[in-house]
């Protein structure tokens, strides 16, 4: 919700329930006071206990498509992490996301020094677009004439 504070979220909360979670929120009230303290409880009660363990396994097992671009990817795994309970430096985010990228992107990135996520969407860009090159068909000029080279 754009330009609504965390406190304009807790006062329309009730608006954000149906069925059992409408019960249980009801049951909150005068319990807890805060838009932050109402999404920690959520979490308690409606996300599995193992929930990160799963989710670290998706991250673990997530790897890029052959036809995904590595932007999209690098957002798809970001969105994994930051569904976490707990923050994973960057560090740790970029060596597993790396880990999982295709292979040809991989060896090709192998060649360059990559110290953050967005060294690694720049470079990842320049590197899918000399990929893309080499598998669309190039058009040659001959003398006037145009040739389609596949």
């Amino acid at each position: 919700a754009r330009g609504v504070t965390p406190n304009e979220l807790f006062d329309s909360a009730v608006d954000l329930f149906l069925g059992p979670a409408l019960v249980w929120y009801r049951s909150t009230i005068g319990r807890i006071k805060t838009w932050g303290s109402l999404c920690l409880e959520m979490k308690i009660v409606f996300q599995s206990p193992d929930h990160d363990f799963r989710l670290q396994q998706e991250i673990f097992n997530r790897v890029q498509g052959v036809t995904e671009h590595i932007v999209l990817f690098i957002a798809s795994m970001e969105g994994l992490y930051g569904r976490l309970s707990t923050t994973v430096p960057e560090e740790v985010r970029l060596e597993q996301i790396f880990h999982n990228l295709n292979p040809q992107i991989q060896d090709r990135l192998a060649l360059v020094d990559i110290t953050t996520l967005d060294d690694l969407r720049t470079m990842g860009r320049r590197v899918e677009t000399g990929r893309l090159r080499q598998v669309q068909p190039r058009l040659f000029t001959n003398q006037g004439s145009s040739v389609l080279v596949e």
